[in-house]
């Protein structure tokens, strides 16, 4: 079917448009609106201790934080309203600070719509935890219990089903197949590098270990069963952003496509009730070489192109041209942090400084276990490190974290996660103007994943 009015007419409505560029009135106008695009109120983060009860609301939620307690579970949350627009549901991923987390709360003002962001409580009641999916537990589905939340928000603001849109990434999209298949009613789901199947992700056993849960095998209410929702609730659109630099994400869209019988395409594919886009962003860390302000207009989009699939084809080369830009942001942003470290990998150096036979790291619950390698380092210097006989226990990763610290700052200035092959690796870096603080580390395994991992190198040459 087509559409009457182009929808690419409206991929960044109302933003920066009819800013007038004559003199005088250029550049402040186009500041000012650049600014209230991007500058939130830092207020929304702050813990104001206020209790809502979701099961009965009575007035419009507080823009801002505030929690609730439903079905026995604490859910802390953070709300902003937009009249008449949709509700755009946010879910966390991987903790990286102190729990609460609400990645993506700043988008609030630029969001397409009212935001529901709505912080992982497996954090709260697993301590040790650093990946939660929203699980939940034996007897309990949280997403379940989101999917109730939702609902009665919805229904206080006459949001119709087909207005909400689960919005994540990683570990917080692992969660949204089944928030919106239950949601259904033409919802959309949008998720950036998600996990698709999570007993195949590297954390799967850390998970287990920590919950006493299963992630693999049967599961009472299919948790890990992301293909079983989208089969289950055909008019809901899952719309799958997808790095191709990343291997864990290039192999669950792999996967997907594969039991789905989807052929994949650089740019957009589109089958039945599943849009995918496949960008390449080559970084230290490509799974999280994700979206930013532009890519999300670009992200959202996609929503008014899903029910006309000549428009989809005709936009195809577009969307094409926007993976290449996403591509090239993140290749300058790679060059700008390297150059900024004032540290960089370079050729093959060939003098011996030191010599370290069968190097260990024993596990521990840091998830940043590491060791000190050399903290010598001279100024305006070439340093190779080879690495031979890497063996990684308590993980199915083989990925090890090599980063260089500056103890001055008491931050990493340098890193890279490096695939091993063949048992082991060689990384040469040069230092910049200043090395006296520097010393250089391995992690044993990934950073922020080493708990209870052990690694051992038979031989170390730097």
């Amino acid at each position: 079917m087509r559409s009457e009015v182009d929808p690419l007419t409206q991929i960044f409505a109302h933003v920066l448009d009819n800013i007038p560029v004559s003199e005088g009135k250029y550049p402040e106008q186009l500041k000012k609106a650049r600014n209230n695009l991007l500058s939130p109120d830092r207020e929304y983060l702050k813990d104001k201790n206020i209790f809502i009860d979701i099961s009965n609301i009575t007035a419009d939620l507080p823009n801002g934080r505030f929690y609730t307690i439903y079905n026995n579970i604490r859910f802390e949350m953070l709300f902003n309203y937009k009249k008449g627009l949709p509700l755009i549901v946010v879910l966390n991923g991987s903790k990286t600070s102190m729990y609460p987390e609400f990645k993506r709360w700043s988008w609030y003002t630029f969001f397409q719509g009212s935001m529901l962001n709505i912080a992982d409580p497996m954090y709260d009641l697993y301590k040790d935890l650093n990946l939660g999916w929203y699980f939940g537990n034996d007897k309990v589905d949280i997403r379940r219990v989101i999917v109730d939340m939702i609902l009665q928000i919805t229904a206080y603001y006459n949001i119709p089903n087909k207005d909400i849109i689960l919005y994540s990434s990683s570990g917080g999209g692992a969660a949204c197949f089944e928030i919106a298949s239950l949601i259904g009613g033409g919802c959309t789901c949008i998720t950036i590098n998600p996990q698709i199947y999570i007993y195949d992700y590297y954390y799967a056993p850390f998970f287990e270990r920590i919950t006493n849960l299963k992630v693999g095998g049967k599961d009472e209410f299919e948790r890990n069963n992301t293909e079983y929702w989208i089969k289950r609730k055909t008019d809901v659109k899952y719309i799958f952003i997808e790095n191709l630099a990343s291997r864990c994400d290039r192999e669950d869209i792999y996967k997907l496509a594969k039991n789905f019988r989807i052929d994949l395409k650089y740019g957009l594919t589109k089958k039945d009730n599943i849009i995918v886009w496949t960008y390449e962003a080559e970084t230290d860390t490509p799974h999280g070489a994700q979206e930013e302000y532009c890519t999300y207009f670009q992200i959202f989009f996609l929503r008014k192109l899903f029910d006309d699939d000549e428009l989809i084809e005709r936009y195809r080369n577009l969307y094409c041209l926007f993976s290449e830009q996403w591509r090239k942001q993140w290749a300058l942003i790679n060059t700008n942090e390297h150059a900024d470290r004032e540290i960089r990998e370079v050729q093959l150096s060939k003098q011996i400084e030191k010599i370290i036979d069968d190097f260990l790291i024993s596990p521990t619950n840091n998830d940043f276990n590491n060791a000190v390698l050399f903290d010598c380092l001279a100024p305006r210097t070439t340093y190779t490190i080879e690495f031979y006989g890497i063996k990684l226990l308590g993980t199915t990763s083989k990925i090890v974290t090599f980063g260089v610290k500056d103890k001055l700052q008491n931050k990493l200035i340098f890193r890279k996660d490096i695939d091993i092959v063949n048992d082991g690796c060689v990384i040469s870096i040069c230092t910049g103007a200043r090395a006296d603080s520097l010393e250089v580390k391995i992690y044993a395994g990934q950073a922020f994943h080493t708990n209870g991992v052990s690694l051992s190198v038979q031989k170390v040459i730097i």
